[in-house]
């Protein structure tokens, strides 16, 4: 039951499901207005901290969509709890990471980093169920956007917003 697992949470406050292992799934049904390619963007929030971050399968209609997109890993932001110091010997000694508490709203990526560009489903127009199943570590789930990638402009478009710019050549 998801009785009481909704709710606020974080700074700023914001209507949360506060997701860890006693739920075994969530599922979403969208409504896909045009069939494209869309980017999946996760709102989301440390829930339970560790070192590791969140992780969830993910099936489209019941089908795992391809490879890269079998685990989507909702990642944490860290930063250095103070400046680095330097030993008896001179070296520079990193300090220990702290987590940075606040939302993230991230497109998904490849985890193995072979993609720079955010991974792409491809959708029909109408009515479709996004699944996502448990596998490790609590997390606030705020939302699932269904957003159009961003496109790369072509050479002659590139070429005639300088002109309109009255951009010089190098």
């Amino acid at each position: 039951s998801l009785e009481g697992r909704i709710r606020p949470f974080g700074e700023p406050a914001r209507t949360a499901l506060l997701w860890d292992e006693d739920i075994a799934w969530v599922e979403y049904t969208v409504f896909v207005p045009k069939t494209a390619l869309y980017n999946l963007k996760f709102d989301y929030y440390a829930y339970q901290v560790s070192t590791l971050d969140a992780v969830r399968e993910l099936y489209i209609d019941g089908e795992i969509p391809y490879k890269e997109l079998a685990t989507v890993n909702l990642a944490w932001n860290w930063t250095d709890s103070a400046k680095p110091t330097v030993n008896a010997l001179g070296d520079e000694v990193a300090s220990s990471q702290k987590l940075i508490e606040k939302w993230n709203s991230r497109l998904l990526y490849d985890q193995e980093g072979y993609y720079t560009d955010p991974l792409t489903v491809f959708l029909t127009q109408g009515k479709h169920t996004i699944r996502m199943q448990y596998v490790q570590q609590g997390v606030a789930l705020a939302g699932l956007s269904l957003v159009a990638p961003k496109t790369t402009p072509s050479y002659t478009e590139v070429k005639k917003a300088y002109a309109e710019n009255d951009y010089a050549e190098a």
